[in-house]
């Protein structure tokens, strides 16, 4: 009897991932380097026929006014900080994986330099409206 076996293996973008940073003691550490982020937010932004260039990156927390669970973002801001870009990140034992998500996407906010950031409710981005009426959301779903 003769068994022959074979396996399958399909790697894309979307189901990329790779360690940014790591948390300790409540503070979020980058700490690799993350060209392949900004690779990401690039093409995304030329989906979108946007210049922005980022220039401050940070890991940040936040909770779900809606469903009150904690969640962790990338996020990249232009110099005037009147633009956001933002990826939903993995905490795993410490330490945080950038993932391009199939499922909740590349968000970005535009249109004031302060609130319009970017925030879950009910697990669906939405950009904060501290700034009032001039805030923009776009959500990318990139594969």
């Amino acid at each position: 009897m003769t068994l022959l076996m074979g396996v399958s293996t399909c790697t894309s973008q979307n189901s990329d991932q790779f360690r940014i940073g790591e948390a300790k003691n409540g503070t979020f550490t980058i700490t690799e380097n993350l060209d392949k982020v900004k690779a990401h937010w690039t093409s995304v932004m030329k989906t979108q026929n946007n210049t922005q260039q980022i220039s401050e990156m940070a890991i940040v927390s936040a909770m779900d006014s809606k469903t009150s669970e904690t969640y962790y973002i990338i996020t990249g801001k232009n110099a005037q900080g009147t633009f956001t870009i933002a990826n939903e990140v993995s905490l795993i034992d410490g330490a945080f994986y950038f993932r391009n998500s199939t499922v909740s996407g590349t968000v970005s906010c535009s249109g004031c330099n302060y609130g319009c950031n970017p925030e879950k409710l009910g697990g669906k981005w939405f950009c904060d409206s501290d700034c009032g009426g001039n805030c923009n959301k776009t959500v990318t779903v990139a594969y």
